[in-house]
């Protein structure tokens, strides 16, 4: 959905650009004359409007919405953020507790993708069940 978004965003410069070059052309020019119901019609589009906006709400650069796109969205990334840094916590309280009765070597997890993992040495991974 965002790379179509910002498809668009391109498509909607291009066009933008279009019409400033058209702008440009003297009226009797056999160019613009073939052009004028385009342009006619691009010139009453508000593209300024719509670029701010999704420039606004969008980075074609990394393909993301950005937080500030809506009040909803800054509130679960928000609050999404705040659950991962408890995980963490909890991870780091676990980890340190495998390793004070020698079940680890140091306190340590590890983020896979999107999961994280309390490393346990083979010799005590019996006491816990492998998800």
């Amino acid at each position: 959905m965002i790379q179509d978004l910002c498809l668009i965003k391109r498509t909607l410069w291009s066009a933008r650009h279009f019409v400033e070059q058209l702008e440009d052309f003297p009226a009797e020019e056999y160019l613009f004359e073939r052009c004028s119901p385009l342009f006619e019609i691009l010139r009453i589009f508000n593209f300024l409007m719509i670029l701010e906006e999704t420039e606004f709400c969008t980075n074609c650069k990394f393909s993301v919405f950005l937080d500030r796109a809506s009040e909803d969205l800054e509130l679960i990334r928000s609050e999404w953020k705040r659950n991962m840094e408890n995980l963490e916590l909890v991870l780091i309280q676990i980890a340190t507790r495998i390793f004070q009765p020698g079940g680890i070597g140091k306190p340590l997890f590890s983020k896979s993708r999107p999961r994280m993992c309390v490393v346990v040495s083979a010799s005590h991974s019996h006491y816990f069940q492998i998800v």
